[in-house]
């Protein structure tokens, strides 16, 4: 994939605490130049700079949320597979990112 794939931005949804105060968090997107498909990335907290987190909709409540985790593109490659079932994360589980509604979210 070429280096013009890929853009990081800040996340105008997620914030996160510094010594400084709250800064915007990364967000990173990977656009496949032949199928105009994306895939939107965030920094995991547990491990900078090892894995990231993959945006997508909740089965539940299509809210986009962290569905997995991921540490190289073979693992992206994984969840994309249709063959492979998909666990949410933990972190996909937090009710404040999901629709009042949905079953998937864990209560605060």
């Amino acid at each position: 994939m070429p280096a013009d794939s890929v853009t990081v931005t800040d996340d105008p949804d997620r914030q996160y605490r510094t010594r400084n105060g709250k800064v915007p968090g990364d967000l990173i997107t990977v656009t496949d130049p032949e199928t105009a498909q994306r895939w939107r990335l965030l920094t995991d907290f547990t491990s900078p700079g090892e894995s990231w987190f993959v945006l997508d909709q909740c089965p539940g409540c299509d809210a986009e949320v962290p569905v997995v985790r991921i540490a190289c593109l073979a693992d992206l490659g994984d969840y994309l597979d249709p063959d492979t079932g998909l666990v949410l994360v933990d972190e996909a589980q937090d009710s404040l990112l999901h629709r009042a509604s949905c079953a998937l979210a864990l209560p605060n």
